[in-house]
């Protein structure tokens, strides 16, 4: 029993932690976003300490992708879920491709950010999309492996209720052995004193 709940206790441990990347990460794409509309509204006005706050800002958000990109897809979640994660993650390395592109292209006032913006833009729609699938797929596994280790735990109690039952059926016969094994030999001492009480020799 203790086996089969550390086991579940391991898995879950993975799942949540793919699950917390999936909302950092998630969180990370609406930040990219803002800082590059932030550049590019810096570049725009012509403000190059707003342009460099806002590209620290994004190489941030960005390292958050590419942190996130690097932790391994735990193998234990099922397929569908492996096969969306890696589906967000090709759409992560070509948004924040895109966006690095568009924050070079910004302060050099070619127009050429701009040019770039809207396939960033739809780049970001797509990968929302792909992410809110990964999203209701965690979900739903995160859901079942709780009811999974509900079961568990259910079936688990039932086995040391059970296993204290025999305990204590093991133990009331074990002691109904030793009081008969020391009972019956001082019923007949008591026998035999009342005999030889009795004036039988």
């Amino acid at each position: 029993a203790y086996s089969m709940l550390s086991g579940l206790l391991s898995d879950s441990q993975g799942r949540l932690d793919a699950f917390n990347t999936q909302l950092r990460t998630g969180l990370a794409h609406d930040a990219v976003r803002a800082d590059v509309l932030q550049i590019l509204r810096a570049a725009r006005s012509g403000d190059a300490a707003a342009y460099e706050a806002a590209q620290m800002e994004l190489n941030e958000h960005l390292d958050v992708l590419d942190k996130a990109a690097g932790n391994r897809i735990p193998a234990a979640l099922p397929e569908k879920i492996r096969k969306a994660a890696a589906a967000v993650r090709a759409g992560e390395e070509a948004y924040a491709k895109s966006a690095r592109s568009i924050a070079a292209l910004a302060m050099t006032g070619s127009g050429g950010a701009e040019a770039q913006f809207n396939a960033f833009n739809e780049q970001f729609n797509t990968l929302r999309s792909s992410w809110k699938i990964l999203s209701d797929l965690v979900a739903g596994d995160m859901d079942s492996s709780r009811k999974a280790a509900d079961a568990a735990s259910l079936r688990a109690r039932d086995i040391v209720a059970a296993s204290l039952v025999a305990a204590l059926i093991v133990v009331f016969l074990f002691a109904s052995y030793i009081y008969r094994g020391i009972l019956n030999p001082l019923n007949q001492l008591l026998k035999a004193i009342g005999k030889v009480d009795a004036g039988a020799y």
